[in-house]
């Protein structure tokens, strides 16, 4: 792991994993994550749709946003 990822991930106990469908499911799972006091989330990409979740999660600015596989935290 490099410096970079482990600052990134310093401190995450938890990554949750999502696959977003649409729009609807991108704005609640946003709402869903800070609510719940989390600043992380990885996006599979397993649909057509997973890139534009990327993107609008990663746009507002107040998530860490990732895609792939972590391979150790």
């Amino acid at each position: 792991m490099t410096t970079e990822n482990s600052s990134v991930l310093s401190g995450q106990r938890l990554v949750p994993l999502a696959t977003p469908q649409n729009a609807d499911h991108t704005l609640a799972l946003r709402e869903g994550i800070l609510g719940g006091g989390l600043g992380i989330v990885e996006v599979g990409l397993r649909n057509p749709y997973a890139m534009t979740a990327l993107a609008d999660l990663a746009a507002g600015g107040d998530l860490i946003v990732g895609a792939g596989t972590v391979l150790d935290a």
